[in-house]
């Protein structure tokens, strides 16, 4: 199912008990797609009011060929839309790492809208902070790094698509940089075929845009219930 703004359409789906708790799901990246959380998710459904969705330029969702939309403050508007397209008073945000960041501006442009933040290995949003660097090739052996650079070089030379360069490198070892167990290879194959397929410059424009946000002692007197969760071995 979409919807349609006036300028273009945006991708969601509902999951689950239409009276639980609504909870809406904000993907990483940027540039990911809701597929990450299928079928995680799927386990809350008795109980909760699931909404998966992808944010314009990414996943199943159209794109703006000028780039010009392609901002953290649409990106706000947007799921602010979606949340009056399904008619919901007040919902549970939940943002995973890029999408913790977009949690975080949301939560702060309308907090009238949100009952809880959730962060899951969130993007923090913090300037000049120090923080540990990742460990996310510490466990990458030599040989395995030399296949992931082999394949790196296919792809720039033209002979993988993109579906081909993603599974391969994943399968290849560079699956470590952030997990700590291996996927299984279906998870290999759906995040090859859904999870990365960003519309041209999406990328690199929301990351210059974030960078450019600082949210710093923004939520001193911030009231909203909030979890923040953390992986001990979360190697980002």
């Amino acid at each position: 199912m979409g919807f349609y703004f006036t300028y273009q359409q945006i991708y969601y789906e509902e999951e689950g008990n239409s009276r639980g708790i609504p909870i809406v799901l904000i993907n990483g990246g940027p540039g990911g797609t809701h597929h990450v959380f299928h079928p995680y998710f799927s386990k809350i459904k008795e109980y909760a009011h699931v909404i998966y969705y992808d944010q314009r330029g990414t996943g199943k969702s159209a794109i703006d060929p000028t780039g010009r939309t392609y901002t953290i403050k649409q990106a706000i508007e947007d799921l602010e839309s979606l949340r009056k397209k399904l008619n919901i008073d007040r919902w549970v945000v939940l943002g995973w790492s890029y999408g913790g960041f977009l949690g975080q501006c949301y939560a702060l442009t309308y907090p009238e809208k949100i009952m809880g933040l959730l962060l899951v290995a969130s993007a923090d949003g913090l300037k000049n902070v120090s923080i540990k660097g990742g460990r996310g090739k510490f466990f990458i052996s030599d040989m395995e790094k030399a296949e992931i650079h082999r394949i790196y070089d296919l792809n720039e030379k033209g002979e993988l698509n993109e579906l081909q360069f993603l599974y391969n490198k994943d399968l290849a070892g560079d699956w470590k940089r952030q997990h700590y167990y291996r996927p299984t290879d279906d998870e290999f194959v759906r995040t090859a075929r859904y999870e990365w397929s960003p519309a041209p410059g999406f990328r690199d424009l929301i990351s210059m845009d974030q960078d450019e946000i600082s949210l710093n002692g923004k939520f001193d007197n911030f009231e909203i219930p909030t979890l923040i969760i953390e992986g001990k071995w979360d190697l980002t």
